[in-house]
């Protein structure tokens, strides 16, 4: 016998969303860091701040298995990460 416990599909849903779409930006951006660094590495900064956005939004609850670390932690991490690639995007140079 199986000790699983099935959330109601109302409880699953806002947690899919936020990850599936930050999936899919993450994926958009890395195929655009093929045509150009720059507007690659803005769109992974882009997708990470949305993955901000949505952690802000999340409470602990709806979050489910998303939530390994605390909220502040997310939150730091994910803002640091958003600010290190925007300013990666920034200063490296274009290729000649």
């Amino acid at each position: 016998m199986s000790n699983v416990v099935q959330m109601p599909r109302k409880r699953r849903t806002p947690a899919i969303l936020p990850l599936a779409s930050v999936v899919i930006a993450a994926c958009v951006s890395l195929g655009l860091l093929i045509v150009s660094f720059r507007i690659g590495a803005l769109g992974l900064a882009m997708s990470v701040a949305l993955a901000l956005g949505f952690r802000t939004l999340l409470s602990d609850e709806a979050a489910g298995l998303l939530r390994v670390r605390s909220r502040p932690v997310d939150l730091c991490v994910l803002g640091a990460l958003t600010a290190l690639l925007l300013l990666l995007a920034i200063i490296v140079p274009d290729p000649s």
